[in-house]
């Protein structure tokens, strides 16, 4: 039997200069449609019409020095709102909001107190606003030992600052780090009413409550234990990217997965694939990130692997995720407690991604060639084709001989079926340990690609 193969090579010439900023642990990066660039990190911020021209740095809150897991969001009117935890890991006990007015950050306003909500941790906090002036955010509220109920919180901000009482939905188990957004006066809610379920709620106008919501179908996936961090986008035409991480086996490895809703309803998740050497509890700090590129409908998801410390992304268009990808090719640290890169959408084609490279924040640009979307850009076109053979001993076993191939050094493969549906994915692997490590499929016709 003869196997198809395709070869591809990432091109590193879509991701454009590293332009370092501070030194922080997490940073966070908005875009307004006007093209103004929001950088967070720790007790920073800074703006700029682009990546070349930021300002200077200016400190948020005077004399902060415990400010994590950062969320910046731009509303309508270009005017950026923040959310912050104070504290991080079993310390993270408060959660906190502010926003810009007249040219100076307000004293914060605090959102959440795990002792008054009789938990162990408030944090985790996300933003979302209207042209209105009104703000939605949410954060997660913890509890240990497992026994008690862990809820998705949220609550409003109206245009004078006035709060309004904590809600939460749904009262279950286990929920997890719920996400907002904000669409045309419309806002939106991602929570977690189970360990396989994630449901986005909404349009639902400033002050109201959320109720019921789109299933993401992520328990079709069978392959989920736990999945925790969670991240959404919405691209002017309704289109609905969602993300989150997941634990594949009880003992792992963990990977990211992503679900889209172009019409009325999500399709079937997609799982991205393990990442290399995770494992139980590994899956806590994958949080991945996305954004839709406006301009050629592609979708970007930043994440995070805890095991190498390194940032990858991977890219969505007409109906295909592409392969994990570093963002920077450095070995230095580029993670930090359940924050990963960000990512933005620019006016035009392309997004932003920000990360951290040891103890610099960094950003630098995914742009497409021109105006061709940028999956088709992190590819070259497919060389020659090599055929192989395949001996199968059983429908569990197989013995891979790929004579024609010489690559050396490590590589990602992956495996798909003909009409493109992703099978498997093995990543930093030989072309020897690429053929003992294929199991479990039947005889047939595949397309296996191969990336640096």
């Amino acid at each position: 039997m003869l196997i198809f193969v395709f070869a591809f090579m990432v091109s590193a010439e879509t991701l454009e200069k590293v332009h370092t900023f501070g030194n922080g642990l997490q940073g966070w990066v908005a875009v307004h449609t006007d093209g103004t660039i929001h950088l967070v990190y720790n007790n920073s911020y800074q703006q700029g019409p682009s990546i070349e021209e930021m300002g200077s740095p200016k400190e948020i809150v005077p004399g902060l020095n415990d400010m994590y897991s950062p969320k910046i969001t731009v509303d309508p009117n270009g005017v950026p709102h923040l959310v912050y935890q104070k504290g991080v890991g079993s310390g993270a006990t408060t959660s906190w909001y502010t926003t810009l007015k007249d040219g100076e950050w307000i004293e914060p306003e605090k959102i959440a107190d795990a002792s008054e909500l009789e938990r162990e941790r408030a944090f985790l906090p996300d933003v979302a606003a209207d042209i209105e002036g009104n703000v939605l955010v949410s954060f997660w509220t913890l509890i240990f030992p497992k026994t008690g109920i862990n809820t998705a919180n949220y609550l409003w901000r109206n245009a004078e600052g006035v709060w309004s009482e904590r809600k939460s939905i749904p009262e279950v188990w286990w929920s997890s780090t719920p996400r907002v957004e904000e669409l045309n006066g419309g806002f939106y809610y991602l929570y977690q009413p189970s360990a396989n379920d994630w449901v986005v709620a909404g349009p639902i106008k400033a002050g109201e409550e959320f109720t019921g919501g789109i299933s993401t179908k992520v328990n079709q996936l069978e392959l989920s234990v736990l999945n925790e961090g969670a991240d959404m986008a919405i691209a002017k035409d309704s289109t609905i990217a969602v993300t989150a991480n997941l634990r594949r086996l009880y003992e792992g490895p963990g990977g990211v997965w992503a679900s889209v809703k172009e019409n009325n309803d999500f399709g079937q998740p997609t799982y991205l694939g393990d990442l290399e050497g995770s494992v139980r509890g590994d899956e806590c700090n994958l949080h991945p990130n996305v954004a839709i590129d406006e301009a050629t409908g592609a979708m970007v998801v930043t994440t995070q692997n805890p095991i190498d410390n390194r940032g990858y992304f991977y890219i969505y268009e007409k109906g295909v995720w592409s392969h994990a990808q570093r963002i920077y090719d450095e070995d230095a640290l580029q993670i930090f407690a359940r924050s990963g890169p960000t990512v933005a959408d620019i006016p035009g084609p392309g997004v932003i991604i920000c990360f951290r490279n040891d103890t610099k924040i960094c950003m630098r640009l995914l742009v497409p060639d021109g105006f061709t979307p940028l999956f088709r850009t992190t590819r070259r076109e497919p060389v020659t084709p090599h055929y192989l053979k395949c001996f199968i001993s059983e429908k569990s076993k197989k013995l891979w001989s790929i004579p024609s191939l010489s690559f050396t050094g490590s590589y990602n493969f992956t495996i798909s079926d003909l009409n493109g549906k992703l099978l498997g994915q093995y990543q930093s692997k030989t072309i020897q340990s690429f053929n003992s490590s294929l199991d479990n499929y039947y005889p047939g016709l595949y397309i296996i690609s191969v990336i640096r």
